[in-house]
């Protein structure tokens, strides 16, 4: 516990005496990974990239610095020691201010608190309302599914043009969080 304070304390030392204007300061903790490697990954040229990487050995706490001319969306990943690669990732925006991240082993990115990123909060609304549409639309095709099965061709060709509702305010929420 000591030794893991001294370490926190030297990181904030560090961070206050040092000049970072346009970097971002991603600090955090993964409750219950023990040794693994952290990647800081973020989309270039239209593919998912590692742009930087921490192994983890015995304390959990991780911390990068990385430029950040704009906000824009990185993600955190985790692989385990043994090349287990979790499906999860923690996206997050990034923005040239600290950002504290923390989680645990076990439900990576479900239980992922992030705090300092000001456009965070937007961008998890903007989840919510999608995942809202998405299970309207799930719910849709499956009663259309079910319709067509008992024959109520009508009741499932309603449920149809439903979905293209639905379809289009997720479009018009992308667009009005968009701006």
């Amino acid at each position: 516990m000591f030794k893991t304070l001294r370490y926190l304390m030297l990181l904030f030392l560090i961070i206050s005496c040092s000049n970072n204007d346009g970097k971002m300061i991603l600090t955090g903790h993964v409750k219950g990974l023990k040794k693994g490697t952290l990647f800081l990954q973020k989309i270039k040229d239209s593919s998912l990239v590692s742009i930087d990487s921490i192994a983890i050995n015995g304390s959990s706490d991780f911390s990068f610095i990385e430029p950040v001319l704009e906000p824009e969306i990185y993600y955190l990943y985790v692989r385990l020691e043994n090349g287990i690669l979790n499906d999860d990732r923690i996206a997050f925006f990034a923005e040239p201010k600290p950002i504290t991240i923390y989680t645990t082993l076990d439900n990576f990115a479900t239980d992922a608190k992030v705090s300092g990123s000001i456009n965070q909060n937007k961008l998890e609304e903007y989840n919510k309302i999608i995942n809202r549409y998405s299970d309207r639309n799930l719910e849709l095709i499956k009663e259309s599914f079910n319709s067509r099965k008992k024959g109520n061709d009508s009741l499932a060709d309603r449920l149809d043009k439903s979905q293209k509702s639905i379809l289009a305010k997720k479009y018009l929420a992308t667009v009005s969080f968009a701006y």
